[in-house]
């Protein structure tokens, strides 16, 4: 990890294109198709009140994420017996529903292998697409704890499908952006989402609930583990005193999962 203005960035750098020419820039977006996928990491009012449908919008954007996650490996069912999932305390299992889904892929989620933690990415994703599919009909309230790793695991801002929790957008997006790191592509650091990210490590969220802020902590250390949330708040320390972006490295925070899927259970059901 090193400090690098976004001039001397590499290709494959999230932030590329977005962060050199002013965040402002994104205010002016009227609709999904004025946006590209990365910058979905941030919440944009005009994206926010444009309407999106299965075709068009939030749900559209996730299931491409569910799409790229199949074509990886992910064994897949027909629509007609798409996996209706359920966690419990232990262990994600699927078991076959009817699909209310509009506009589901051709395939459907029906396991992710034999990893619980890949299952459970699995079935928070399907959740996620099927909140943003039925918007109003949708199964129940949402934690931010739950939001935050959707945002984690689909680089998509949740306020995005859970309008309620826009005042988490900030956390949301720092979530929504270290997925991109998670998942092997070094990201630009920008001191907008250096000063939530470090508020966040160092408890400092004076404008979040206590509740809510200690949860998404603990999360995103969960995914980092202690020496990643050390490496990326020096990073955030950075960003904030030059006032520049710096480019994150990927590697030390890519590898086999570590987390325990019992333990990610139990942060995703705290009431936040």
């Amino acid at each position: 990890m090193r400090d690098e203005h976004p001039a001397t960035a590499r290709p494959d750098l999230w932030g590329d294109g977005i962060v050199e020419s002013g965040l402002a820039g994104l205010w002016s977006a009227r609709g999904w198709s004025d946006v590209s996928d990365d910058e979905l990491v941030f919440l944009m009012p005009g994206v926010l009140r444009a309407q999106a449908n299965s075709l068009d919008g939030a749900a559209a954007r996730i299931r491409r994420v569910l799409a790229s996650r199949a074509r990886s490996g992910v064994p897949v069912r027909p629509p007609a017996t798409r996996a209706s999932w359920r966690l419990d305390t232990a262990h994600v299992v699927a078991s076959p529903a009817e699909s209310r889904i509009p506009g589901w892929p051709a395939g459907a989620i029906a396991h992710a292998g034999a990893d619980p933690f890949a299952r459970l990415v699995m079935a928070e994703l399907d959740r996620f697409h099927e909140d943003a599919c039925l918007a109003a009909e949708r199964r129940g309230p949402v934690t931010g704890a739950q939001a935050l790793f959707r945002s984690i695991h689909s680089g998509i801002n949740a306020a995005y499908v859970y309008e309620d929790l826009a005042p988490l957008q900030e956390t949301l997006a720092v979530g929504a952006w270290m997925g991109h790191l998670l998942r092997g592509r070094p990201a630009l650091l920008p001191p907008c989402l250096a000063e939530p990210l470090a508020d966040l490590m160092t408890g400092s969220t004076a404008d979040l609930p206590n509740a809510v802020a200690d949860a998404s902590a603990a999360l995103l250390v969960a995914h980092l583990g202690p020496d990643g949330s050390a490496r990326l708040l020096r990073a955030a320390e950075r960003s904030q005193r030059g006032g520049y972006s710096v480019v994150v490295d990927a590697a030390p925070f890519t590898g086999p999962s570590r987390i325990s899927t019992e333990a990610m259970l139990t942060l995703l059901a705290q009431r936040s």
